[in-house]
């Protein structure tokens, strides 16, 4: 009996010995398969000439927005031309009114400060002035 329970224990053993192997060969070659999947994918997907194509978009993206800069700051043929017109309008009647009132009461105080400050300052002399 002891011996039949030693041989079983042995051949028990050599079972383990030889699922542990099968099982360690099976997750190789899973770990292989995945890491070709993965190599795969990124191949597939371009990852590696990424950089490249971005460089290639944004020079893209560059010229276009040059084109638009250069059409934009063309003010009689641009695509904000009719803005553009809207504005010099407004700035004509704010340039006519407020703009010209403002300069019209400068005038008058700087006229006004000659008439009663300035000019009556300079007739007197330097001693009168002073309350000697």
């Amino acid at each position: 009996m002891r011996k039949a329970a030693g041989q079983n224990v042995a051949l028990t053993l050599k079972a383990v010995v030889d699922m542990d192997k099968n099982l360690k060969r099976d997750l190789f070659n899973v770990k292989k398969q995945i890491q070709k999947g993965i190599k795969d994918v990124i191949r597939k997907l371009g990852v590696n000439e990424l950089d490249e194509k971005v460089k290639i978009d944004l020079e893209k993206l560059r010229k276009n927005v040059t084109k638009l800069a250069a059409t934009v700051d063309d003010k009689r043929n641009g695509i904000v031309k009719d803005e553009f017109n809207k504005l010099e309008q407004a700035k004509k009647i704010l340039d006519d009114g407020a703009v010209k009132n403002i300069q019209e009461a400068e005038k008058g105080i700087e006229q006004s400060f000659n008439d009663s400050i300035k000019t009556p300052l300079d007739r007197e002399s330097p001693s009168n002035l002073l309350g000697d």
